[in-house]
């Protein structure tokens, strides 16, 4: 399994781009440091996961065989899925351009400037507000340390 490692801080600048470090960009399978087409991914309020274009569009062109379905359920599934992708541009020099479509899921206004938490996975980034963040590190008390830790043998 590939290392994961810790995100970092990243702002909104006034141009409408999240800055991404680029050490957390090479963190990702498919970054080239190249710009590319990117799908933004509507999940938890508060989180984006960012996946390479080209990859989504394969995964949806799968569940294609549903759009047969003329009922007004499967109409209104494939409404959803398709407002859950969102198309956007990742820069060269790491800037994430940022759509009205997708900042409010992250808690702020197009044209606003903001600071995000952003962590990368082998396969893509995610995105997240402060608050999600913080709520995600609350909920997971598995993974804390014991105050009792041994010390290392030296």
């Amino acid at each position: 399994m590939p290392r994961l490692i810790p995100g970092q801080l990243a702002k909104v600048d006034n141009q409408d781009r999240l800055c991404v470090p680029l050490d957390l960009l090479k963190a990702v399978s498919w970054w080239s440091g190249k710009s590319v087409r990117v799908v933004a991914e509507l999940t938890a309020k508060g989180l984006v996961r960012i996946h390479l274009a080209s990859a989504v569009e394969q995964a949806l062109l799968v569940d294609e065989h549903d759009a047969h379905d003329s009922s007004e359920k499967a109409y209104l599934s494939r409404a959803v899925l398709v407002d859950r992708y969102r198309e956007l541009a990742l820069y060269k020099d790491g800037r994430l351009r940022m759509t009205k479509e997708v900042c409010p899921w992250l808690g702020f206004r197009l044209g606003e400037q903001a600071e995000l938490y952003v962590q990368p996975f082998p396969n893509g980034l995610e995105v997240m507000t402060m608050e999600y963040r913080f709520e995600r590190l609350a909920g997971n008390r598995t993974d804390v340390l014991p105050w009792a830790l041994e010390p290392p043998i030296l």
